[in-house]
């Protein structure tokens, strides 16, 4: 995302999958004011920023206001993921892989193209979005590739997206 200088504020609509929201200018005090105006919670966080890891923007809240800020800051919408697992991988992932290999037992309705999706479990939950499905609906691709490694079973689940809007007012003092 630009940089647009002090007090220009900005509307975006975070998609599940980490985006970039603020890069501050070195060596200088940036400034960075994040309001959530829209209807569900949003996460910040670095660039693995997920609705299991990162901080939550509530809606209607008091802005969330950092000083001095001098990290790249990144944001997500909240997803809802089924209770019950879709399916697994069948074998171990290393962190950086964009292509997962799913057991025979996943269903081909919920993994197609867009489809977003969590894998892992707990503590290594990620959020990806489907960019192509084999012929098989065995191997999954994704948009961007996983910030986590994975272990054989990893578990694969549809979700529900709940988008939301954030205004985002950089500057410097």
């Amino acid at each position: 995302m630009a940089y647009y200088g002090p007090g220009v504020d900005q509307t975006l609509n975070p998609t599940p999958v980490p985006q970039q929201v603020f890069t501050p200018v070195a060596g200088l005090a940036n400034t960075l004011r994040l309001y959530n105006q829209g209807s569900s919670p949003v996460f910040i966080g670095g660039a693995n920023v997920s609705p299991f890891n990162g901080l939550p923007v509530y809606p209607g809240n008091r802005p969330v206001e950092f000083s001095n800020m001098g990290s790249t800051i990144y944001t997500c919408s909240n997803v809802q993921a089924v209770t019950v697992a879709s399916g697994t991988i069948t074998s171990a992932s290393t962190a950086g892989q964009n292509s997962f290999v799913a057991a025979a037992s996943v269903p081909t309705s919920g993994f197609s193209v867009g489809q977003t999706f969590v894998i892992g479990k707990a503590g290594s939950q990620e959020v990806l979005t489907v960019n192509t499905v084999s012929a098989s609906f065995t191997t999954i691709g994704t948009t961007t590739n996983a910030v986590y490694a994975h272990e054989a079973t990893a578990p694969l689940f549809t979700v529900t997206v709940f988008p939301s809007q954030l205004r985002v007012t950089a500057g410097i003092v």
